[in-house]
């Protein structure tokens, strides 16, 4: 089952989560998703210490979709630079 792989993403809040994640699901990117609200996330930016509350996404794919779905879910995220991994 070396074919099946995680992508890991932090999202602003539960509505952008949700909604990146219905349509990776929807569109077949992905498996399945699952959302963890709670999260916070500390982190510079422009120079700056950050602290946020985040929702976490994990989802389940293959790597023959890995590129595409990660395409995907960077053109629907409100970041400049998310984190998807």
């Amino acid at each position: 089952m070396s074919d099946i792989i995680s992508l890991y993403m932090t999202c602003a809040n539960r509505e952008e989560a949700h909604s990146i994640a219905h349509t990776l699901v929807a569109e077949k990117l992905v498996a399945c998703a699952t959302l963890l609200d709670g999260a916070t996330s500390l982190y510079y930016w422009r120079g700056e210490l950050q602290q946020e509350k985040e929702v976490v996404v994990w989802a389940k794919t293959t790597r023959e979709k890995e590129e595409k779905a990660i395409a995907r879910a960077t053109e629907l995220h409100s970041y400049d630079t998310p984190c998807i991994l």
